[in-house]
C-alpha cells in the first residue's frame, strides 16, 4: 500500500493573502481593513461578531494542528492577556492550507493597545520581505514634477504600509521626516489632488485615514478581490487619535471633472505667482525695496539672484510680511546656516499659515524649534517636539525664571535619575527652589550641595548604606515628599 505523501510548504509572494483588522476593544466591534482574498472578505462582510470570524477563518483556512494555536492567539478574551503597561505587540507562525497536499507559513500579528481600547491583527505571509516597492508608475509619471519634500512623504507612507498598518499620528511622522505637521499634511494634499491617496476628514475637519491607491491599476480596473473593505477609521467607535494607514488598491478612480473641488483643493492662499520680468523691475524700483534687498543680501552675504528677489517679493506681496518681519526671517534661518532661499521661503510660509504678522510673534513661535528647546527635551527623555504643556514649563524657565540653557538641563538630569514619570513637575520644583535661592550659576548649585553635604554629616549617621548616587540625587530635595505635592495639585 503506498503510504500518503506529507504535505509540503509552498511559497508565495506577501500580498497573495494579506488580511488587516482592526477591533474596538471596549465594544468588541471590528472591520476588516484590508484583505487580498475575495473570500476572506465575504466572511468578514456577513459576519458582525469577531470572534465568530476568527472561528469561520481558522476552520476554512488553517492547518488541524495549527487551529487550537491561532484561536488562542486571536479570540478578544485571549488579546488583552500578557500586557506590558497596558500594551502588547506579538506575532505567531502558523499554517495555512493552500491545497490538499501543501500549506504556506503565515504569520499573525497582534499590537493590542488597552489605553485607546484598540487592536491591530495583521495575517500575511511569514516571509515578509524587507524592502519598499516604488512603482515605476510613481516613478514615471508623478516623481519628477512633485517636490521633494513631498516624494520623500509619499515613500514614507508606502514604508509604513510594508509593516502592520497601526496608527500613527502626523506629529510622530513630522518628527521622523524632520519637518512639520503642516509640511506632511501639505504633501498629502498634494498627492491627493494628483489622485494616488485619499484622505478621511471627520466632522472636526481633523486627519483620520490616508488610503494608498494601487497605481498598477491607473490603467486598467483593479481586480473585484482587490478592495478597501471599510470607508476609514471613522467608522470605528473610540478609534486611537493619530493616522491609520492602509492600502486602498482599488478604490475607483474618478475623474477631477466629476468630483466637486473644495476651495482648499483649488486655492493655495500662499502659492508662489510666476512673476514677470516687469512685475520684478516694479518691484525693484520701489523706494522701501532697496532697503529691503540690502538687508537680505548683507545676511546671505552675496547679490540676490532674480529669483531670490522674486521670493522677496512674494514675502512682501503674497504674504504681507513687514521688513522687520523679513528681517527677522532672514536672521533666524542664517543662524541657523540655513541660507538657501527654498529654505528661507518654506520657514517663511509656515508662519504665514500661523499667523504670525511680527518679529515677536515669530520668536514665540520658534522656540518650539529652537536647539535648546530639543537638548532639554532629551535630558528629560523626550525624543519628539515639546507639547504645549511641555513648552509651557520651558518657556516658565527661561523667560520667567531667566535660567540658561546649562541650568536647565543640570535640573533636568537630576529629575531624570530621580524618576521615570512626572519627570517636567520634578524639574519645575527643583528650579523654582533655585530660583527661591537665587542660583544664576553651576557654581551656586555646588555650593547649595555642598552646604546639604556638611549638614548631612553633622547628623548622627542613620542606618543603611550610603553611595555616590544617593549622595548625587538626594541633594536638598525631599523627593517623595516632592512626589506627593505634584500629585495632590
Amino acid at each position: 500500500m503506498e503510504q500518503e505523501k506529507p504535505m509540503v510548504c509552498t511559497d508565495k509572494d506577501f500580498g497573495r493573502f494579506y488580511v488587516a483588522l482592526k477591533l474596538n476593544l471596549k465594544t468588541n466591534r471590528y472591520e476588516c481593513i484590508y484583505s487580498h482574498n475575495q473570500e476572506v472578505f465575504e466572511i468578514a462582510r456577513k459576519t458582525e461578531d469577531y470572534d465568530t470570524f476568527i472561528q469561520i477563518y481558522v476552520e476554512r483556512f488553517i492547518h488541524d494542528a495549527d487551529k487550537s494555536k491561532l484561536r488562542d492567539f486571536l479570540l478578544s478574551d485571549k488579546l488583552t492577556e500578557n500586557l506590558v503597561h497596558g500594551y502588547a505587540e506579538q506575532d505567531i507562525v502558523y499554517r495555512r492550507i493552500e491545497s490538499e497536499k501543501s500549506y504556506i507559513k503565515m504569520r499573525a500579528k497582534k499590537y493590542v493597545d488597552i489605553k485607546d481600547n484598540i487592536a491591530m491583527i495583521t495575517l500575511h505571509n511569514a516571509s515578509l520581505p524587507e524592502v519598499t516597492i516604488l512603482s515605476n508608475t510613481f516613478i514615471d509619471n508623478y516623481m519628477p514634477e512633485a517636490n521633494g519634500e513631498f516624494v520623500k512623504v509619499y515613500i514614507y507612507l508606502l514604508r509604513a504600509l510594508s509593516s502592520a498598518p497601526v496608527s500613527f499620528s502626523l506629529e510622530q511622522m513630522a518628527d521622523r521626516l524632520l519637518c512639520t505637521e503642516r509640511d506632511i499634511l501639505r504633501a498629502l494634499k498634494y498627492w491627493e489632488k494628483q489622485q494616488i491617496l485619499d484622505l478621511d476628514f471627520d466632522d472636526n475637519k481633523t486627519l483620520v485615514g490616508i488610503h494608498l491607491r494601487d497605481l498598477s491599476t491607473q490603467a486598467a480596473p483593479a481586480p473585484q478581490h482587490n478592495v478597501l473593505l471599510t470607508s476609514g477609521p471613522s467608522q470605528m467607535q473610540n478609534t486611537p487619535a493619530g493616522v491609520s494607514v492602509i492600502p486602498a488598491a482599488a478604490i475607483p478612480q474618478v475623474s477631477a471633472a466629476v468630483v466637486p473641488a473644495t476651495p482648499q483643493e483649488t486655492v493655495n492662499p500662499y502659492a508662489k505667482p510666476a512673476y514677470s520680468l516687469d512685475q520684478l523691475r516694479e518691484f525693484k524700483e520701489r523706494e522701501e525695496t532697496s532697503q529691503l534687498l540690502f538687508i537680505a543680501e548683507a545676511y546671505i552675504g552675496k547679490p540676490l539672484t532674480p529669483s531670490e528677489i522674486k521670493t522677496i517679493l512674494f514675502f512682501t506681496d503674497v504674504l504681507h510680511f513687514s521688513e522687520d518681519l523679513i528681517d527677522y526671517l532672514l536672521q533666524y534661518c542664517v543662524e541657523r546656516g540655513k541660507k538657501d532661499f527654498k529654505y528661507i521661503e518654506k520657514v517663511a510660509v509656515n508662519w504665514a499659515e500661523e499667523g504670525i504678522t511680527t518679529p515677536k510673534q515669530a520668536q514665540k513661535f520658534s522656540t518650539r524649534y529652537d536647539r535648546s528647546v530639543y537638548s532639554i527635551m532629551n535630558s528629560l527623555g523626550r525624543s519628539t517636539s515639546p507639547t504645549a504643556k511641555e513648552l509651557e514649563f520651558i518657556n516658565r524657565w527661561t523667560r520667567d525664571y531667566g535660567f540658561s540653557t546649562d541650568i536647565i538641563l543640570e535640573a533636568c538630569e537630576r529629575s531624570s535619575l530621580a524618576t521615570d514619570k512626572h519627570r517636567f513637575e520634578y524639574a519645575e520644583g527643583i528650579l523654582n527652589s533655585w530660583r527661591q535661592a537665587n542660583v544664576r550659576h553651576k557654581a551656586d548649585i555646588q555650593q547649595m550641595d555642598d552646604s546639604f553635604q556638611k549638614k548631612k554629616t553633622a547628623k548622627p549617621a542613620s542606618s543603611g548604606s550610603s553611595n555616590r548616587f544617593t549622595q548625587f540625587t538626594q541633594n536638598s530635595y525631599d523627593f517623595a515628599a516632592l512626589e506627593k505635592e505634584i500629585l495632590s495639585n
